[in-house]
C-alpha cells in the first residue's frame, strides 16, 4: 500500500508520575468546561521529537489487500483516514468500499481522519501539562515555586495557560513537580519554576513563575528532566547540552560539579545523537544514555547497576559506549537498574540488573555487566519494550505482548505471580497495538500494564490504589487482563489513541481531543475541578486539539 500523504505526528509523550498527595476516597466528577481551552483543530508544523512519537494513521495497521478482517470493529488505516470494518472482508479497499452502517451494503466505515495535529500530555508528581495541537501549554495541579507557569505559585485544579511568549512544540516537567520546560516554536529552551540546582540554564537558580528563554543552544530537538534535576537538551545538530546537578558525573562533560550554564555532554564528535533517556524511579536520577545516528549507545552517570554495559560499575562522569556490535534502533532505560536496546533486525539486548530475571535472558543473577539477548520467542521481532527495571514487557511484530521480571504483585498479565526469566507470551488479547507500564515502588505495590488495541480497547492488569486500573474500584489486582469500560462519567464513549500510566494515575487522549483520565487525583492534577480520587475513566477540562 502506498505511504500516508499527509505524515503528521501525534505526540502523546506522557511522563504520569505518582500522585502522593489529596488520595483520598474518590470520585465525584465535574463535568468538563472547557471554554477556556483551544479548540481549533487548525493546522500547525512541529519539529519536536518525543520520547512517545505517534502518527494517528500508523498507530493503527494499514489496510493490506491480501489480509483477512475477520473481526468486526478491527481499525485500519488508509490514505490519511481510519476505516472500521464489519464483517468478514478482503481485497476491497476502504477507500473505495465503505459507507454507512447499517444499510449501506459496504464492510468499512470512515471513522475518522488521521490528520490531527501534535498533542502532548506531560506530567508530574503534583501537577499535568498539555501541549494542544494549536502549540498552546496548559496546566493543572499544585503551584508551587510557580511551575503552572501562569504568574502565580497558586495551586488549580482546572486548566490554566501557561504564559509562554511563542507557541511550543514540547513540555515537559519533573517527577517531583517542581520544574517545567518547553520548546518553542523557535528552537529556544523555555523553563520556569524551580531552579534550585541550576536545571533552567540561566547561570543562575533564581526560579521562575513563567517562562523564561534559557541559554541552551537554538535549535532544540527535545529536552530531557531527570529525577535528580538535570537538564538535557537534545538539539537538531545532534549535540546534547546539560545544565542543573553534576551528581554522579550525569553531566558527561568530565566533573561532578553542578553547573547553570549549559555544557556540551562530551559524546563522539563525529557522531550525532539521535535521542537521550533518563533513569526512572530513582531519586538520584544518576544514570543518562544516548542512542546515535550510527546506531551506537553511549551512557554516563552513576552505573551503579551496570547500565552502561561496558563491564563495570564504576562511575562514568563522560559517555562511554555501550560494547554492543548490533545496529540499534531504540533505547529504553528501565526504572534505575537495566538498558534496553532494540535493533535494527528486532532483537533486544540488555544491560544491567539480573536480579529477578530482569534481563529477560533466563537468569536471576547479574554474571558480567555487559549487554545479554533478551531470550524472545524464536520468530518475534520486538518493537517496543516498556520496564521499570526489574519487570519489562515487550510488544511483538505480532501485535502480542510478552513480559518478564520478578511479577511480585502479579501484574505482568499471566493470571499468577512468581517470576519469569524470559519473555513469556501473557493473557493480553491479540492486536495490541500499544502498552504502557506504570510504577510508583520499585517492587510490588501501584504497578501496572495497559495495552491498547487496534479495535480501540483497552485492557488493563495489575494491583493498584486510587482506581488507577479504572476497573470501578479504589484498590484492584487484576492478574489476569481486565477490560476498562471507554465511556466517561455521563457514560458517553470514547476512542483512545494512546495511554499513559504511572500505577496510579491513567489517562488518554481521545480522538475527540478531549483528555480522560482515572485514579489518583490529589493537587487536582487532572483538571477536572475537583481533587477526588476517579475509579473509572472522567473527561477532564483538558482538550489537547
Amino acid at each position: 500500500m502506498s505511504k500516508n500523504k499527509q505524515n503528521i505526528n501525534i505526540l502523546l509523550s506522557a511522563i504520569i508520575s505518582s500522585v502522593l498527595f489529596g488520595c483520598g476516597s474518590g470520585g465525584t466528577s465535574v463535568s468538563p468546561n472547557s471554554t477556556n481551552m483551544a479548540t481549533n483543530k487548525s493546522d500547525l508544523a512541529s519539529k519536536s521529537t518525543s520520547s512517545t512519537e505517534i502518527n494517528l494513521c500508523s498507530s493503527f495497521p494499514k489496510w493490506e489487500e491480501s489480509s483477512i478482517y475477520d473481526k468486526p470493529n478491527q481499525i485500519v488505516s488508509y490514505y490519511g483516514k481510519l476505516y472500521i470494518n464489519h464483517w468478514w472482508t478482503k481485497g476491497q479497499n476502504p477507500l473505495e468500499h465503505n459507507g454507512v452502517f447499517p444499510g449501506s451494503g459496504q464492510p468499512w466505515t470512515v471513522k475518522e481522519s488521521c490528520a490531527i495535529k501534535p498533542a502532548v500530555v506531560q506530567a508530574g508528581l503534583r501537577n499535568t501539562f498539555i501541549l494542544t495541537s494549536q502549540g498552546d501549554i496548559y496546566a493543572s495541579g499544585k503551584g508551587t515555586y510557580g511551575v503552572l507557569g501562569n504568574g502565580s505559585t497558586d495551586d488549580s485544579n482546572t486548566p490554566v495557560k501557561v504564559l509562554m511568549p511563542v507557541q511550543a512544540t514540547k513540555v515537559v516537567s519533573n517527577e517531583t513537580g517542581n520544574v517545567a520546560c518547553a520548546i518553542g516554536n523557535d528552537s529556544k529552551v523555555y523553563c520556569w519554576g524551580g531552579n534550585g540546582t541550576g536545571l533552567q540554564g540561566t547561570g543562575d537558580t533564581t526560579g521562575s513563575v513563567i517562562p523564561r528563554v534559557t541559554n541552551f543552544p537554538s535549535g532544540a530537538k527535545d529536552i530531557v528532566i531527570t529525577s535528580d534535576l538535570t537538564l538535557f537538551v537534545l538539539t537538531e545538530s545532534g549535540d546534547v547540552y546539560a545544565s542543573g546537578k553534576g551528581n554522579y558525573g550525569i553531566l558527561g562533560n568530565g566533573s561532578t560539579n553542578n553547573v547553570t550554564t549549559p555544557v556540551r555532554v562530551a559524546l563522539n564528535p563525529n557522531e550525532k545523537a539521535i535521542k537521550v533517556v533518563k533513569a526512572s524511579l530513582n531519586d538520584e536520577g544518576d544514570d543518562a544514555c544516548a542512542l546515535t545516528d550510527k546506531g551506537n549507545v553511549y551512557c554516563w552517570g552513576g552505573n551503579a547497576l551496570g547500565i552502561a554495559g561496558v563491564g563495570d560499575k564504576q562511575e562514568h562522569d563522560i559517555p562511554v559506549r555501550v560494547k554492543l556490535s548490533e545496529k540499534v534502533t531504540d533505547i529504553v532505560l528501565g526504572g534505575y537498574s537495566d538498558l534496553f536496546m532494540i535493533t535494527e533486525n528486532g532483537d533486544v539486548y540488555a544491560s544491567g540488573s539480573d536480579a529477578w530475571g530482569a534481563l529477560g535472558d533466563g537468569e536471576n543473577t547479574t554474571k558480567t555487566w555487559l549487554p545479554v539477548k533478551v531470550a524472545m520467542p524464536a520468530g518475534i521481532k520486538t518493537t517496543k519494550v516498556v520496564s521499570d527495571g526489574y519487570d519489562s514487557c515487550a510488544l511483538g511484530d505480532n501485535h502480542k505482548v510478552y513480559c518478564w521480571g520478578g511479577n511480585g504483585s502479579g501484574f505482568l498479565g499471566f493470571g499468577s505471580t512468581g517470576q519469569v526469566f524470559t519473555p513469556t507470551l501473557t493473557n493480553f488479547p491479540d492486536y495490541v497495538q500499544d502498552i504502557t507500564m506504570g510504577a510508583t515502588q520499585y517492587f510490588d505495590k501501584d504497578k501496572v500494564v495497559v495495552a491498547l488495541t487496534t479495535s480501540g480497547a483497552l485492557f488493563a492488569s495489575g494491583t493498584a490504589n486510587y482506581g488507577a486500573l479504572g476497573l470501578g474500584s479504589n484498590y484492584t489486582t487484576a492478574y489476569n487482563p481486565t477490560s476498562i469500560t471507554l465511556s466517561d462519567e455521563t457514560n458517553v464513549p470514547f476512542t483512545p489513541l494512546n495511554i499513559v500510566s504511572n500505577g496510579m494515575t491513567s489517562c488518554s487522549i481521545g480522538t475527540s481531543g478531549y483528555v480522560y483520565c482515572w485514579g489518583a487525583n490529589g493537587n487536582g492534577v487532572m483538571g477536572n475541578g475537583g481533587t477526588g480520587n476517579l475509579w473509572t475513566p472522567v473527561k477532564t477540562q483538558f482538550m489537547a486539539f
